[in-house]
């Protein structure tokens, strides 16, 4: 039997593991280095971890997000579709980020992610 302080103890201590984990790997991505711990902290704090299927499209060239992506695991490509159709353009491994173009200013995105 979990009662409820146990249960309330095990999410809370289950979110700070997440957090920690989160604020590691923020540490490790060149992006990030010029943050302070504070300021990576805060960053963990919305992080929100998505999990994609191998060849499922993560991001759709031509539409517009508010979304930037950083890679923790696994293995992603760019691809751009044109008259010769889809043409692999940039591969991506763990650390590696896109979108921060999209993000920042409003406009379509200019790859599929795979």
């Amino acid at each position: 039997c979990l009662d409820r302080t146990a249960f309330r103890n095990l999410v809370v201590r289950s979110s700070q593991a997440q957090h920690n984990m989160f604020v590691d790997f923020l540490n490790g991505v060149d992006l990030f280095q010029v943050l302070n711990g504070s300021e990576c902290a805060s960053l963990a704090e919305v992080l929100e971890e998505e999990e994609f299927e191998d060849d499922e499209a993560i991001v759709e060239q031509g539409e517009k997000d508010d979304k930037m992506f950083i890679l923790r695991r696994g293995k992603a490509v760019a691809c751009i579709r044109g008259e010769q159709g889809e043409v692999e353009v940039m591969q991506y491994s763990p650390g590696d980020f896109f979108g921060e173009i999209a993000l920042l200013s409003g406009e379509p995105r200019k790859a599929s992610i795979y």
